[in-house]
């Protein structure tokens, strides 16, 4: 898979111009070898640490992390991908493992069950977003090529469609 960056558009575009110069590649195909996600500077960024069980804030203009509370239930050992709902004020992840959607208190930290084990059936989900104007979460499963929407109060999952692998790799 690549890398995903998070960096301001203003970073991203000195070190696309930086190392076009140095390795003498387009910066369209430099683009094409990592997934950006843009930062805005004075905006909350959070990460997940599966390893400590711990919900993060990242401070974009210092690059430090701070937890959010006390760590997350010991059940969920590897949690990837986050999503934020700004109705419901919830972050939510998915624990690959237990294949089990999780809300976490934005403020604590500390995470919640939706629905039991909903997401059966897709061994390595690692993708999640929140889409404000039908109230769903989306997640893609690599390993079925799948991708699916998750009602954020039951946890019920709907196929909604197989992409096509990605021709990068």
């Amino acid at each position: 898979g690549r890398v995903v960056v998070y960096t301001t558009p203003t970073i991203l575009g000195s070190f696309l111009r930086k190392y076009s110069a140095l390795s003498g590649l387009d910066e369209d195909v430099l683009r094409r070898t990592f997934i950006y996600r843009p930062v805005k500077v004075g905006a909350s960024v959070y990460g997940v640490d599966a390893t400590r069980r711990y919900i993060y804030t990242l401070a974009a203009a210092t690059a430090v992390c701070t937890p959010l509370g006390a760590q997350f239930n010991s059940a969920w050992t590897n949690v990837f991908s986050l999503a934020y709902d700004p109705t419901r004020d919830v972050i939510f992840g998915l624990d690959q493992l237990d294949k089990q959607l999780i809300s976490f208190n934005r403020t604590t930290g500390q995470g919640t069950s939706v629905g039991a084990g909903t997401l059966v059936g897709y061994p390595q989900v690692r993708s999640l977003a929140y889409r404000a104007s039908n109230d769903r979460l989306y997640a893609g499963d690599q390993a079925t090529d799948a991708l699916v929407s998750i009602h954020p109060v039951t946890g019920a999952v709907t196929p909604v469609v197989t992409v096509a692998p990605d021709p990068l790799g």
